[in-house]
């Protein structure tokens, strides 16, 4: 197991579970902030910063592109994209939806901002791209930070299944038993 301030950051083999130690340690704002990227002429993805490397599931976070354009252009259409590390897409934030597309943006930088108000998402290692439509590019920049998604404490008290056993999602629910005469009024 590896904890981190108490928290359970990951609960696997012993080889799984120091992968993910050392590459905390040699890079500990891996998460935090990306490298540039280069989506066209004129136009670069500075970095991309998220409010936090290791996020408890179902917690809000925060996500800010930052962007440089040496010409005057469009950015027609942009999606944020949650994968596993293993490349499976997980969720999608279509900012179309959010009334920020189509964007035109001039020479100079300029920065997405955005709170995802709940991941969750059972425990593991999480990686985040972005989709976008330009006038001259069409296609994804993937790998652009990794996050660490950590399981939630229980309330309850009880120990959750393991998070191969899980699936992808923590679901929240309203729950009530029915008993003899109740389950009529149902």
């Amino acid at each position: 197991m590896y904890l981190v301030s108490g928290t359970l950051l990951e609960d696997s083999s012993s080889e799984a579970v120091i992968a993910t130690y050392l590459r905390q340690i040699r890079d500990p704002l891996r998460g935090a902030k990306s490298r540039p990227r280069v989506i066209q002429d004129g136009l670069h993805l500075k970095c991309t910063r998220l409010s936090t490397i290791a996020l408890n599931s179902g917690e809000p976070l925060d996500v800010e592109f930052e962007f440089r354009a040496d010409e005057p252009g469009q950015l027609r259409e942009c999606a944020v994209l949650v994968y596993s590390a293993k490349g499976m897409r997980l969720a999608i934030v279509d900012l179309r939806e959010c009334g920020v597309m189509p964007l035109r943006y001039g020479i100079g930088e300029f920065a997405i901002k955005m709170q995802i108000t709940s991941l969750p998402l059972v425990e593991g290692v999480l990686m985040l791209g972005l989709y976008l439509v330009t006038n001259q590019f069409d296609g994804n920049l993937l790998d652009l930070v990794e996050l660490t998604a950590v399981a939630s404490r229980s309330e309850e008290g009880f120990i959750p299944y393991p998070a191969d056993v899980r699936g992808l999602l923590v679901l929240n629910a309203t729950t009530s038993v029915a008993f003899g005469e109740q389950l009529a009024a149902v």
